[in-house]
């Protein structure tokens, strides 16, 4: 195992609950960010889409975003799979 692995596992191991939700809500938030753009790019010339299948994507957004609000919040809540 290298140095730099090492100290990593150690200040895993001494990473208090407030920290570790910081690290992560800024990884995960950062990267949903980054991915709902992308989504939103698919309404640029270059994709062809009927209007049905941008309402299922923004059904599919909306209530994700929803649920995930809910869990933050303390509220039990499902994911669902999506598809078109």
């Amino acid at each position: 195992m290298t140095q730099a692995k090492k100290e990593a596992a150690t200040a895993a191991v001494e990473e208090t609950d407030a920290e570790r939700f910081v690290r992560l809500a800024v990884k995960r938030t950062r990267h949903a960010v980054k991915d709902i753009a992308l989504i939103g790019n698919l309404g640029a010339p270059q994709y062809e889409s009927t209007p049905e299948q941008r309402k299922a994507v923004q059904d599919a957004l909306t209530s994700a975003l929803t649920d995930a609000l809910r869990r933050l919040n303390g509220v039990k809540s499902t994911v669902s799979e999506f598809s078109l």
